[in-house]
């Protein structure tokens, strides 16, 4: 189950089954967090604030010590913390642009080293050479394309509306496709802007709930190309993304969206939200139950 890039590169045997009844045959009790922290230094708050493409974010924040929960699951399995059964279960696998960044830096530790020149800099120029965003850290060789996946089939729910989910993180999509689902709407769900298009065009969508921070089409973009379509121009969008300032606000409404709320937001603040962008695509009054 685990992607090739993140496969073991030694032969040897995992045990399972080797517990008792007390610990469910797992060899171990209780629970152990897996930990995925990017650190925020002046490379990544560049990178970020500048508006830089999310593969060039995940590069800098891998390059400066970050890792997946499924590596950290790994760890923890070695360490015999915890199982592959228990990891898998979290952790499926890292998002698009941090997997096509460990896939290269595995490569990269794994090929034969080159002798460099060492040239020497003035330590205030070695500072500002770490900070830069972007370099040529992974240049040697181009991230490889994502293999296409098949657009996955509509959640239906009892009609209380069609609402399209667009994440590029598969697990908190199916977070969002079970919550949306529990409250009644008939979910679609797609992994970019350019499925999320192409869904749009073929479906009658009611509501979008697009991620900022995307591979090949960012949030913002796709609510200006859906602006500019003149059968989707009049769908509301709401961008969830975990840039929560007011200047990304600000640009985002700027293009067009209809809403825009950080993924830290209460489920029921969300759903709200939702219901009233439903509303306004309707022409339901939101409060006409207080008018009857």
């Amino acid at each position: 189950q685990l992607p090739l890039y993140l496969a073991p590169t030694i032969e040897q045997a995992y045990l399972f089954g080797r517990g008792c009844a007390l610990c469910g045959h797992a060899s171990y009790r209780g629970t152990v967090g897996l930990d995925s922290i990017a650190f925020v230094n002046d490379s990544l708050r560049r990178g970020i604030s500048s508006r830089t493409s999310i593969q060039e974010i995940a590069q800098a924040a891998y390059r400066s010590g970050m890792r997946t929960l499924l590596e950290d699951g790994l760890d923890k399995i070695a360490q015999g913390l915890s199982s592959y059964e228990e990891v898998l279960s979290v952790a499926r696998r890292p998002s698009e642009a941090l997997g096509s960044i460990i896939a290269e830096y595995r490569h990269k530790k794994s090929a034969p080293a080159k002798p460099t020149p060492v040239r020497a800099e003035p330590v205030a120029q070695q500072e500002e050479n770490a900070a830069l965003p972007v370099d040529d850290f992974f240049a040697t060789t181009p991230s490889p394309a994502p293999a296409a996946r098949p657009t996955p089939a509509p959640v239906k729910s009892n009609g209380k509306g069609n609402l399209l989910v667009i994440e590029d993180d598969e697990d908190q999509r199916a977070v969002l496709e079970m919550v949306f689902r529990n409250e009644g709407y008939t979910v679609y769900a797609a992994h970019d802007g350019k499925s999320g298009m192409q869904l749009l065009e073929g479906e009658s969508i009611d509501v979008v709930v697009c991620d900022l921070m995307m591979p090949g089409m960012s949030g913002d973009e796709l609510v200006r190309a859906i602006r500019k379509h003149p059968k989707l121009k009049d769908i509301p969008v709401l961008i969830l993304t975990a840039i929560d300032t007011a200047d990304q606000e600000f640009t985002s409404l700027e293009y067009g969206a209809d809403d825009y709320v950080a993924k830290t937001v209460k489920r029921k603040v969300l759903l709200k939200r939702v219901e009233k962008l439903f509303a306004r695509r309707t022409g339901k009054n939101p409060i006409g139950h207080l008018l009857d």
